[in-house]
């Protein structure tokens, strides 16, 4: 007998308008009424198309009607077409999972959404290739190895790999080392994760590398428009988008933003990132609580090679720890770091922006706010109200 979910939603349009930041307040997901300018709309179910995640402060991903959920052993190989294997149900989604290769040169492409069920799964391994989500959504993930490394819905990433348009929405992945929503590690040389959404994934580990979206990057790599809001409970580099990167490599990070609760039980604890390497970050936001014992960050825990730059971001917390804990960053290396800090707001409960310098070379132009500044659009200026960002009815949030 086929197993099905059957399940009902109505929050598809909103999440395709990036609108109703009242999604919030639990309010009735069919009908939402927009800060900015008081417009109600009223979404209509469609069993068919389902729109792409990208803010996790808008209703969560439903599933189709009739999806077929996953029995945890049935495996059965997809169609490819060309260079394109074309997924379209989670037997599928196991089948590439079993495969020993990275993919390389090939494109691992979902027709459709994809319901795991909770049953454990053992994600995939590496991938050289392209991750094409097609803007559908991989629910209920269950991947349980606390024994061992580099641990996520893709274990690793090589030169060349491209992860896109995807969302994961409910479910656990626990790991050792090394382990994240999306990508457990990046070992490749410019590599991209783009246009991806963690909901609600709880993400947990007992040692270092801990990220809502991937846990630790090894090279040079770009995350560009990324939002997190599952729980990541980690040890030490643990962070809402990445966990940590290596020295000597360079991560762009752009249009990205965590509201899951992001806590560690040693050091390098940020809302964003862990520990960073050469580290570019613009257009960020953190909303969930962040908590560990050092060297802990609204944005970043512990900055660790130069230079690194954050620019038109914010952390709307209070910051907990023992020591060295910074509205935005809690510790600069040593002095060898220079820092550069534009345009960026931390709330008036954190006593500073930097917890501690060690010496470095700082620019800071960043500005300590209370909850009614943070909800006043004129507060950020030279921020884009245009095309990045929108204003909610507590903070801005990211279009």
């Amino acid at each position: 007998m086929v197993k099905k979910i059957i399940l009902f939603g109505t929050g598809a349009l909103f999440c395709l308008m990036f609108i109703a930041y009242s999604c919030n307040n639990n309010q009735n997901p069919t009908t939402k009424t927009t800060g900015t300018t008081g417009t109600t709309l009223i979404s209509t179910p469609n069993p068919t198309t389902r729109a792409f995640v990208t803010d996790p402060s808008l209703p969560p991903p439903d599933m189709d009607t009739e999806l077929l959920a996953w029995d945890g052993s049935t495996t059965e190989e997809p169609t490819l077409v060309g260079d394109i294997y074309e997924v379209n149900n989670a037997n599928e989604l196991a089948w590439i999972a079993a495969q020993t290769n990275d993919f390389a040169g090939k494109t691992i492409k979902l027709m459709d959404n994809i319901n795991l069920d909770d049953q454990p799964f053992d994600g995939i391994a590496s991938l050289a290739g392209t991750f094409e989500g097609n803007k559908k959504t991989i629910h209920n993930i269950n991947i349980n190895k606390p024994s061992v490394d580099n641990i996520g819905l893709i274990g690793s990433l090589e030169t060349g790999a491209i992860i896109q348009n995807l969302t994961i929405s409910g479910g656990n992945i626990t790991g050792l080392k090394n382990t994240g929503g999306i990508v457990g590690i990046n070992n490749g040389d410019n590599t991209m994760i783009s246009n991806v959404a963690n909901y609600n994934v709880t993400i947990t580990t007992t040692e270092s590398g801990t990220g809502g979206i991937i846990g630790r990057s090894a090279n040079n790599m770009s995350i560009i428009n990324a939002v997190n809001s599952g729980d990541v409970t980690g040890h030490f580099a643990t962070g809402g988008i990445i966990g940590g990167s290596s020295q000597g490599f360079t991560i762009n990070i752009t249009k990205v933003r965590n509201s899951g609760a992001i806590s560690g039980t040693g050091k390098n604890i940020g809302g964003i990132v862990g520990n960073t390497g050469k580290t570019t970050i613009k257009d960020a936001g953190n909303t969930g609580s962040i908590s560990g014992n050092d060297s802990i960050g609204g944005l970043v825990g512990r900055v660790s090679d130069k230079p690194t730059t954050i620019d038109d971001s914010y952390n709307y917390v209070k910051v907990s720890g023992n020591g060295e804990v910074g509205g935005l960053v809690g510790t600069l290396l040593d002095s060898s770091i220079n820092i550069t800090i534009d345009n960026s707001y931390f709330l008036t409960t954190n006593n500073s922006a930097i917890g501690k310098r060690n010496g470095a070379t700082v620019t800071n132009n960043s500005v300590k706010i209370d909850t009614t500044e943070f909800a006043t659009e004129s507060t950020f200026t030279g921020w884009d109200f245009v095309n990045t960002w929108s204003m909610g009815t507590l903070h801005p949030i990211l279009k």
